[in-house]
């Protein structure tokens, strides 16, 4: 199925439905585009989605949750980052990886959205971070 600009953005508006949050959201200011290139295999690329205010941004991410339990196919949504973030989230994530290989008790924590490492809580533990 090749993908259609004119229609991701009636695709947009049915995720808007489905989160019952298209009533607050002025839809005439919603603007998509496809990133990257068009790949053999029909692997559909991301679609961002830019909207009129933040308000309606902070709305849409909050609601966002709501997709995970009900989502058929899968349709991720995230906040766009920019080049730096990416990288600062690729290397915690790496550097976990790392502490985990070496047999390490720790696990992710997000915080602002962000993953940030954290120790075990267990006292006798004399490695742990907290």
């Amino acid at each position: 199925m090749a993908e259609d600009g004119s229609n991701d953005t009636a695709k947009v508006a049915d995720v808007l439905v489905f989160l019952n949050v298209a009533p607050q959201i002025d839809t005439n200011n919603l603007k998509t585009l496809r990133l990257g290139r068009m790949a053999a295999g029909g692997k559909h690329r991301p679609l961002r989605v830019t909207l009129g205010t933040a308000d309606d941004v902070k709305l849409v991410l909050c609601c966002a949750n709501r997709m995970k339990a009900y989502q058929t196919p899968r349709i991720p949504i995230s906040r766009d980052l920019t080049p730096r973030q990416v990288d600062n989230k690729n290397r915690v994530l790496e550097e976990f990886q790392q502490r985990r290989g070496r047999g390490k008790e720790m696990s992710l924590k997000y915080i602002d959205r962000f993953p940030k490492i954290v120790g075990s809580k267990n006292p006798q533990d004399p490695n742990s971070q907290q």
